[in-house]
Order: C-alpha cells, then sequence, then structure tokens
C-alpha cells in the first residue's frame, strides 16, 4: 500500500505544466546553491586525505517519462538510459548518454487528440558536476549532488488521432503508415532529428563504503527540444519538453593513488581560455568547391578543461558570416548562376571533445607540437537572404519582417533567427610558446559541420543538408603552473603537502 501511494504522488509531480518545470529547476539550482556552501563550510579546518585521479564509469538507468507540449493529460511512458562518462576533476565529469523511451498522453481541447504511439532515441553529451566534493574531496563519501546539463539529438516518431478521426504521423515513411497527414524525416528509420537541451539533477548514495565503486541514484532530467511536434501537434506556443524521473546505478572503474602520484596528477588538468578568427565557407546545394569570393568572416571564443593524458573538453561561442552563389555545373551552361545567398550571418555555440594524436606512441606533458583531432555538438541561429537569378525574387530566412521579398519564415532564436543542430569534426595544430612561463599557446584549425538543415544558404532543394568549412588562427592561456624544465612527477613535498 505504501508503495502504491509513492507512486500515485510521482505521478502527480511528473504530470507538470511548463510554468512548474521551470519552478522545479529553480529549485534545483537554490538547492544545488546551498549544498555548495555546506561543503564549504564542512571543509574549513578539514583536509581531505583522499587523492583524486581521473576515472571511468558507467551508468544504467530504468524510469517513467512525460510529455510537456500541447497535451493537457499526460500519460507516463517508460523510459531507460545507459551512459559512459569519465571523471576529470574532482567535482566535474562528462558523460555520454544513449537512451530510449515511450510517448503518451491525450488532449481534451477542441481537436481532442491522443497519441496512438510513439517512442524516441537519444543521444547526448553532458557536463555534471557533484557539488557535495567541490571543496571537500572524499571517494568514499556516501551521499552525492550532481546537478547536470548537456546538449544532444532526440530523434522521435509519433501517431496522433484527433476527435474527427483525422491521423498525423511524425517520423514514418509515407508508404509505412496509412494517414491523413505525414511529416517524415530523415533520421534514423526516417525519424524526426532534433536538437535538445537536457537540464537536471541526480541524487546519489552509496550503499557500502567498503565496495565505494559502486552507487544507487535517482535522477530528474527536464529536456528542451528543438520542435513543437514531438507530441504531433504543433499548435503550441512554445516548444516541447520530455521530462523523466529514473532509478538506476552507477559503477565507478577507480585505483587509489600514492602521495607522489597524486602530486604529479596535479599537473596534467588545468583550465584554458581561447580567441580565433578565420575565414568561413558555407556548403549547400553546389557541385563545385567554394571559391574565393565566397568567403565569410568567423570569429570565436572559448575556454575548456585539459585532463588526463592528451584529451580536453570546451565550448565555444562563435559569430560568421557568409554568401555564395550556387552554380549549376552543367552540360548547357557550366557557369550559369542559379541562385545566390547575397548575404547570411549566424551565431554558434558547441561543445566538443579532443584527443592529441600524437600520444598514440607514448604520454608526454610538456611537448612543444600538438595535434588534436575533434568532435563536438551544439546548435546555431541562423538568418540569411537571397535572390533568384531567374526572377530576381528576394528570399528571407530567419528574419523577423521584411519590407520586400519572400520571407520564408522565422525562428524562434534571437531576433528571429532559425535555430538548428550543428555536428562538427576537426584538426588543431598547437604550439607551446616559450614566453610567460610557458603558459600562452598558438593554434591553426580547420573544422567542418553538418547542419540539421538545408535553409542556412537560403536555398532548399540539396540531396544532403548544409555544411561549413572554415579555418582560424588563435591564441590559448592556460591556468596551469609551469612544468617547463623538468619532469612532472618531480614534485616538491610542499606541493604535496598542498594536495593532501
Amino acid at each position: 500500500m505504501q508503495l502504491e501511494i509513492l507512486l500515485r504522488y510521482l505521478y502527480q509531480f511528473l504530470i507538470m505544466n511548463r510554468l512548474t518545470t521551470k519552478k522545479l529547476l529553480l529549485i534545483i539550482v537554490l538547492a544545488t546553491v546551498s549544498f555548495s556552501l555546506s561543503a564549504q563550510r564542512a571543509s574549513i579546518g578539514h583536509t581531505s586525505k583522499k587523492f583524486f585521479k581521473s576515472h571511468i564509469y558507467w551508468t544504467g538507468s530504468l524510469g517513467m517519462d512525460v510529455i510537456s507540449g500541447e497535451i493537457d493529460k499526460p500519460q507516463p511512458g517508460f523510459d531507460c538510459n545507459l551512459g559512459l562518462g569519465i571523471q576529470v576533476t574532482k567535482a566535474f565529469s562528462i558523460k555520454g548518454s544513449l537512451g530510449h523511451g515511450v510517448m503518451r498522453g491525450k488532449w481534451s481541447g477542441s481537436s481532442g487528440f491522443k497519441i496512438q504511439k510513439g517512442n524516441y532515441i537519444e543521444s547526448n553529451i553532458s557536463l555534471n558536476i557533484n557539488v557535495v566534493d567541490l571543496f571537500s574531496y572524499d571517494y568514499k563519501r556516501s551521499f552525492s549532488l550532481t546537478p547536470h546539463i548537456g546538449v544532444g539529438k532526440l530523434q522521435y516518431r509519433v501517431e496522433t488521432e484527433d476527435a474527427n478521426g483525422t491521423t498525423t504521423s511524425v517520423g514514418y515513411k509515407p508508404t509505412q503508415v496509412d494517414a491523413d497527414v505525414v511529416y517524415h524525416g530523415h533520421g534514423l528509420f526516417d525519424r524526426r532529428s532534433v536538437l535538445e537541451i537536457p537540464i537536471g539533477v541526480e541524487v546519489g548514495f552509496k550503499p557500502s563504503k567498503k565496495n565505494p565503486d559502486w552507487e544507487i541514484f535517482i535522477d530528474y532530467t527536464a529536456t528542451w527540444t528543438n520542435t513543437d511536434l514531438i507530441d504531433g501537434h504543433d499548435k503550441g506556443v512554445h516548444n516541447d519538453w520530455v521530462t523523466a524521473f529514473n532509478i538506476g546505478a552507477k559503477h565507478r572503474i577507480y585505483r587509489e593513488l600514492t602521495k607522489r602520484q597524486a602530486a604529479a596528477a596535479r599537473y596534467k588538468n588545468n583550465w584554458f581560455v581561447d580567441l580565433d578568427l578565420g575565414g568561413y565557407f558555407i556548403l549547400g546545394d553546389v557541385r563545385q568547391l567554394p571559391k574565393s569570393e565566397d568567403m565569410g568572416f568567423n570569429g570565436r571564443i572559448g575556454g575548456g578543461l585539459k585532463f588526463g593524458k592528451g584529451y580536453k573538453v570546451y565550448a565555444k561561442y562563435g559569430f560568421a558570416t557568409y554568401k555564395q552563389k550556387i552554380r549549376m555545373n552543367d552540360a548547357i551552361d557550366p557557369d550559369r548562376v542559379n541562385f545566390s545567398c547575397d548575404k547570411g550571418n549566424l551565431l554558434s555555440i558547441d561543445v566538443n571533445l579532443a584527443y592529441d594524436i600524437r600520444n598514440l606512441d607514448g604520454f608526454k606533458a610538456d611537448r612543444d607540437w600538438n595535434l588534436y583531432l575533434h568532435a563536438g555538438i551544439g546548435m546555431i541561429g541562423f538568418k540569411a537572404e537571397g535572390t533568384s537569378s531567374k526572377t530576381g525574387q528576394k528570399v528571407y530566412y530567419g528574419h523577423e519582417d521584411v519590407e520586400e521579398g519572400v520571407n520564408g519564415g522565422a525562428g524562434t532564436g534571437l531576433k528571429g533567427r532559425r535555430r538548428v543542430g550543428a555536428y562538427s569534426f576537426g584538426a588543431e595544430l598547437n604550439y607551446k610558446l616559450n614566453i610567460f612561463n610557458g603558459n600562452f599557446d598558438v593554434y591553426a584549425d580547420v573544422t567542418a559541420s553538418y547542419f540539421d538543415s538545408d535553409l542556412v544558404n537560403c536555398t532548399f532543394g540539396g540531396k544532403i543538408n548544409d555544411m561549413s568549412v572554415f579555418g582560424c588562427v588563435g591564441m590559448r592561456y592556460n591556468f596551469v603552473k609551469s612544468t617547463r624544465n623538468r619532469n612532472v612527477t618531480e614534485v616538491s613535498n610542499d606541493e604535496i603537502e598542498i594536495i593532501e
């Protein structure tokens, strides 16, 4: 009976509108600050004797989810997740997750639609902060409180039916379903693919201090999606959310360190900030390589963490301008200009993971040259305008209002920008300068990005979505004590005492 009452209250807790979700996220933030201050007070006068080393962990969880869209009578569905992470500092970790969920619910409004069936597959990478270990680290501590935020991709399909018997299918091939309205996608098995931003908190408990590698946790996550079609109904004011409540387990792969090993490991992790500038090309509905007159400008600022043996994780925020002439390379008129993207610009934000491949033949802490390969996921907000060479008509995308021409539609981003997912990969050549204690680096970077849209260059009709390529040079400052001219294991007793 008590279990039944608990599940009923949990169900009532999950069935909430967006305002309640926002309130809950505010409570999470306030609780995080409170626990941080408590941990800081507890650390005064007490120095932890536990040493830290970066380690890998995996997680698995089961629970239920609720769709928050136009549905006013949500019903809980099944949700499960698998994750693999790396604890990069005492409090910060990076985790990649794969999840699957089932969607249910109905709306009692005038149309009276209900979800006949629906499910989603999600993949994301998140930053996790154990606020209890921020000021006083203890590997065997029984309790943990870990807020997290991430970015990823959600691929979904759903079928609905309204009170008039009209059926709508989203994320299926038209040949797979017998529906009146069909929105098929380009994701896995023709699913619709959208950007997601999960925000939540995890509360963990270690059942045994004799075996601290295992932890039981409960997790609440509210996921914002870049669409209003998750529930199969696109008449809402805001984008849809997916809310999940899960119970799971975590297992850490960890090894205790000696004093000297812990002291040496101190110099392997460091924070950094950087700035870079360069040229930018958009690649879309074109069958030729970009030309010099199509080059735009790109500038980015960023920061992150170098950790372990050659890894780094970082975030970038950037601005780029671009233009493009669409040249149809056919036998009739190879140089004919069919359409031109007169001008466009975008704002970008992404999270990246990189590895120095020079460490494949053995790790060395004080290399002058590094060659990083990196991959990232994020979002852009773009606006562009173009002209048809046949009609001379102007076309706009990502603009709120236009005086003339055709407005292809504004988005939900800054000043009407259209927001779409972006997925990048590239290479960076890094050189450590021998000035200012060796804390400065210079680097050159080449990155290609794939977008969840075929309209970034203001032209629709390509066989694949639009992409971009940019090259840049930049400077980076590392917040680290220099270890140049000495081995990282040659650490003084005073530095060992500081770590203790």
